[in-house]
C-alpha cells in the first residue's frame, strides 16, 4: 500500500470513528498521520485532544 492510500485509509478510520472529516489544516501528511493514530488510539477527536479548537464566537 503507497503512502496516500495508508493516509487515506487513515482519514477512513477517523470519519469512522468520531462521524466527521479531519479538519486538514496546513500540516504536512506525517504531522496529521501522528495525530490521527493519537486520535485514535485515545478515542478523541482533534478538538478533545487540544489539537485544534473552535472558536467560541463562531456559529458552525
Amino acid at each position: 500500500m503507497g503512502v496516500q492510500e495508508e493516509f487515506g485509509v487513515l482519514l477512513d478510520k477517523y470519519y469512522d470513528a468520531f462521524g466527521d472529516i479531519y479538519p486538514l489544516a496546513v500540516l504536512s501528511t506525517d504531522n496529521i498521520e501522528k495525530i490521527i493514530k493519537h486520535c485514535l488510539k485515545e478515542n478523541k477527536d482533534v478538538y478533545e485532544l487540544g489539537y485544534l479548537t473552535l472558536d467560541d464566537d463562531v456559529m458552525y
